[in-house]
C-alpha cells in the first residue's frame, strides 16, 4: 500500500514520463487553440469572452473596452435586442467549442490512463513475481494479493484526471481499503498455554467487534476485531470453572 500511493503520487507530479507530459501539453495546446479561436470571433461580434470551469460568458464591448452594468442598462432597447441576438449567436458556437474540447480531453484521458497502466504494470511486477516465490506453496494467497493490486490499479486507472488534489480521496480510498488484523499471534511462545478464564461470557469466549466515535457517529472496520479465550487459546487449554460457567448462563 506504501509503494503504491509512492508509486502513484510519482506518476501524478514528476514530469519524468514523457509519454504523459507530451498528452498535457497537446491538450493544453488544443485548448488554447481553440479559446483562442473563440476569442477572436466575440471580439469582432463586440464581446469579451471568459472561459471558466462551467464554460463561457460573453460581456458587451464599447469602444474596445468591457462595457459597464449602467451603460448597458441606459442603451437603447434596439441596442440592447441586438446585443441579445449576437450574445445567442455566439453561446451556440461556444457550445460546439466545449463539445469539442470534452472530446478531446476524453480521448486524452484514455490515452493518459494507457501510459498510467503500463506504468504500474512495469513498476510492480517484480513485486507480483515475488508474490508467488514467498507463497510459492499458498495459492490462495498469491491469488488474494493479486486481487488486491488489481482492485487498486484498476480504480486508481478509472480515476485518473491529470490533477492529483483531485483524485487524492479516491486514490486513498481504493488504497487503504484493504486492512490486515492479526486475531492471535502465537509464534513466539515455546508452547501452548493454559488460559483461565473467570468471567466465560460470550463475548470473552468467542471474541468481540469494538466501535469508535468519529464525529458522533460510530463506526468500526476490520482491525477492531478482537479475539476472544477459544481463538487465544489455540492448541492449548482454555480451564473454565462450572461454577463461573453457570453464573453466566
Amino acid at each position: 500500500q506504501s509503494l503504491y500511493e509512492e508509486k502513484i503520487f510519482k506518476f501524478y507530479n514528476s514530469s519524468l514520463n514523457r509519454e504523459k507530459e507530451d498528452i498535457m501539453d497537446s491538450v493544453q495546446k488544443e485548448r488554447n487553440n481553440y479559446i483562442s479561436i473563440l476569442s477572436e470571433v466575440a471580439r469582432g461580434q463586440g464581446f469579451e469572452v471568459k472561459h471558466s470551469i462551467l464554460g463561457f460568458s460573453f460581456t458587451p464591448l464599447k469602444e474596445g473596452t468591457v462595457m459597464s452594468e449602467r451603460e448597458y442598462e441606459e442603451l437603447e432597447a434596439e441596442h440592447k435586442n441586438d446585443i441579445i441576438g449576437r450574445a445567442s449567436a455566439l453561446k451556440v458556437q461556444a457550445e460546439v467549442v466545449i463539445d469539442k474540447l470534452k472530446a478531446l480531453e476524453e480521448e486524452a484521458l484514455e490515452r493518459a490512463r494507457q501510459v498510467f497502466k503500463n506504468y504500474l504494470d512495469k513498476e510492480f511486477s517484480d513485486y507480483k513475481a515475488d508474490f508467488e516465490k514467498v507463497f510459492l506453496n499458498d495459492a490462495e494467497a498469491v491469488n488474494y494479493l493479486m486481487y488486491l493490486c488489481d482492485y487498486i490499479e484498476s480504480n486508481v486507472i478509472e480515476n485518473y484526471s491529470f490533477i492529483y488534489e483531485d483524485d487524492e480521496l479516491k486514490i486513498s480510498e481504493a488504497i487503504y481499503r484493504f486492512a490486515v488484523n492479526v486475531l492471535v499471534d502465537n509464534k513466539s511462545k515455546a508452547h501452548s498455554e493454559a488460559i483461565f478464564l473467570q468471567d466465560p461470557t460470550i463475548s470473552n469466549l468467542l471474541g468481540n467487534i469494538e466501535y469508535e466515535n468519529q464525529n458522533g457517529v460510530y463506526r468500526t472496520d476490520v482491525t477492531l476485531i478482537k479475539a476472544g479465550a477459544l481463538l487465544e487459546a489455540n492448541e492449548g487449554a482454555l480451564i473454565i470453572r462450572l461454577a463461573d460457567l453457570l453464573s453466566n448462563t
